[in-house]
Order: C-alpha cells, then structure tokens, then sequence
C-alpha cells in the first residue's frame, strides 16, 4: 500500500470520539422518543378520560365475587370455597302468606243424638157450630090434621101452632154431628108429644106446663145430618101441647 492509499483509509474510518459522540446522541434520540410517546399516551389517556367519564357501579349490583380458591379435599377432589353472600340491594318483600293446611290429626266424628220427634200434625180447631131456629108456625113449615096458628104475646115470634094435628117444620143445618134438640111449647098440665127427624124412629116425650102463656122447654140428644132437615112433632094418644118454635145447638 503506497502511502496515498493509508492515508485515505485512515480518513475514512471514524475516530473513537466521533464513535462515543454517535452513540451519545443516539441514545438521547431514544430517551426523547421514549419520553415523547410516554407523554402522548398520557394525555391520550387523559383526553379520553375527559370525554367518556367512567361510569359509576349502580347501587343494585352486587359486589364483586371474590374468585375461588380450589382446596384440596382427603380425597383429592378439589373443592371450591363457599363464595361470600351477595348483600340484598332490594327492598325486602312480605313473606307470602301461609296457607292452612289439613291437621294431620283429623277431627273426630260428630256423635249423631236421637232423631228428633216428629212434629204433631196440625188439627184445625173445631169449627163452632151455631144454633139453628124456626118458628112452628113459619109459612115454609106444614101444618096439617086440625092445627092451626094462634097469637101469643108471651111467645118467641107473637104466635104458636095449636090443636096440634101434625106440624112439619125444615132447617138448614151446616154440618152434621150428634146435636141437642130444643122443643119450647106451652102447656097446662102434662101432655105427650112424639118427635122425628129425617127418617129416623120417632122419639115420645113428656110435656108439663101451668100455664098457656108461661113457655116451657124440653130437650134430647140426636144425631142430626147436615143439609136441610125436617122435624115432625105431633101425638096420637093424648091432646099434645102448643108447639112454639124448634132449636138445634
């Protein structure tokens, strides 16, 4: 190598000075650069900080659940802790309400007393039977055999039947039933009197008076039906008393 050639190599390779002063300046491009990007994305950071706030944990979630911690069991089956009750972050609720269930100890059967007693049937009360009368000498009524129809001034109606034949008289009775039959006449000393209902057999009767104008009254009982009846009276042995009126009570 001639000595132009040294000397162009030896200016062209750099010196250790201009070496360290290269690596001195690099390394403080580096640390710039570092710090620059640093300081970006700080206030990268913070510019987005500034514009999306972050948001708040809503009070109803529950805390965070702490992670579990798998332990090993006697029998090598890991298990997991029981994680911590989340706190309630609602209103408590009322407790639904009980139902009433059936007693598991039923109830003992109702003892049944005696039946009880019939009610006694109804009976309507006794319809009150209303005496029934009519003048011997009422125009409706028969008179035959010589009687006839006198005045009386003591007597029921101002007059009487007399000279007794035979004297028919007819009521209208409302029911039937065994009934008391009234004769009211006048007389002057005992005389006989025969009386006949209906059909039935006639009945002799003794008839006592003291006077013409002093009414007297004998009565019987007999079965009386119900509808219109006729009542004879008349005698045949003796002169009969005067027939004033016939009374059914």
């Amino acid at each position: 190598m001639d000595a132009a050639d040294e000397g162009q190599t030896k200016r062209s390779r750099p010196g250790p000075l201009r070496v360290a002063g290269a690596v001195a300046l690099a390394a403080l491009g580096v640390v710039a650069l570092t710090s620059a990007v640093r300081f970006d994305s700080q206030a990268g950071k913070t510019a987005s900080a500034e514009r999306s706030p972050q948001p708040t944990t809503p009070h109803h979630l529950p805390d965070p659940v702490a992670p579990v911690d798998a332990t090993a069991t006697p029998s090598g089956t890991p298990t997991s802790a029981a994680a911590p009750t989340a706190r309630p972050t609602t209103a408590p609720t009322s407790p639904p309400p009980v139902r009433a269930t059936a007693s598991s100890h039923p109830a003992p059967p109702r003892t049944q007393g005696p039946p009880p007693k019939p009610a006694p049937p109804r009976t309507s009360a006794p319809v009150r039977f209303s005496p029934v009368s009519v003048q011997a000498e009422d125009p409706d009524n028969t008179i035959s055999g010589g009687a006839r129809v006198t005045s009386c001034a003591t007597c029921d109606g101002g007059a009487r039947v007399r000279y007794l034949g035979t004297v028919v008289v007819y009521l209208n009775v409302p029911t039937a039933g065994t009934r008391t039959v009234t004769v009211t006449y006048e007389a002057s000393g005992e005389r006989e009197i025969t009386v006949a209902i209906n059909s039935a057999a006639p009945r002799t009767f003794t008839a006592n008076g003291t006077s013409w104008v002093l009414p007297r009254t004998f009565s019987f009982t007999a079965a009386v039906p119900a509808g219109r009846v006729a009542i004879t009276l008349y005698s045949e042995t003796s002169p009969p008393p005067d027939i004033d009126k016939i009374t059914v009570s």
